[in-house]
């Protein structure tokens, strides 16, 4: 967390972004908001965390590794449910929490992840398939609009896996399969999490 990036001729704030609009522009407001830094924030950034009811927690390996970042974050969370979110993200539909939760009334489903697009409007993530045993995004780059593989973009369906970008998961199911594996340090985690919680015979769904 941390970092400043220009897109087109915008200048964003990422931590500061994603809060305001997780406060400001999403319907559900039941949320605990718990930011993983590097110990880099700026006064600035750590002025409007305390402003908008931020918990923080400081990640001080030397080693950059985002599953034991991730655990870390989930240790001192009270949820029944948990959002892992990086913090480039930008949110479009207000409802977007709620259609995620709404999945969780189902005692079969174990993690539920989002649709992603890129700045451009093109497909980040709609699933994650396993061809030749290799983790990819089905649908990458297709237009945001593609209704996918029989309809894979655009309806709710199950998956192999969904990325950790946005996903969210059982606080319960989490801790039952140890989070994220911390020998996955950068690629993968997400993937390896959600064949985690399948072995448990509970659904990922995009």
């Amino acid at each position: 967390a941390g970092k400043t990036v220009t897109v087109g001729e915008r200048s964003i704030d990422l931590i500061v972004n994603v809060i305001d609009q997780i406060r400001n522009i999403s319907n559900y407001k039941n949320v605990e908001i718990i930011v993983v830094d590097n110990g880099n924030l700026s006064p600035i950034q750590l002025k409007f965390l305390t402003h908008t009811q931020c918990k923080r927690v400081t990640y001080a390996e030397p080693v950059f590794n985002i599953a034991k970042k991730l655990n870390l974050g989930a240790s001192v969370a009270r949820g029944e449910l948990l959002l892992l979110m990086n913090d480039d993200i930008e949110i479009i539909v207000p409802g977007w929490i709620e259609r995620l939760l709404e999945h969780f009334e189902k005692p079969h489903v174990g993690v539920v992840g989002a649709k992603l697009i890129y700045p451009n409007m093109a497909t980040q993530h709609v699933g994650v398939v396993q061809p030749f045993g290799n983790p990819d995004h089905v649908r990458r780059s297709y237009s945001r609009i593609d209704p996918g593989y029989f309809f894979s973009s655009c309806g709710v369906r199950n998956f192999s896996a969904v990325t950790g970008a946005v996903m969210m998961a059982k606080a319960d199911v989490y801790r039952e399969v140890g989070g994220y594996t911390d020998e996955l340090a950068v690629c993968f985690n997400d993937v390896d999490f959600c064949l985690k919680v399948a072995r448990l015979g509970l659904t990922v769904v995009y």
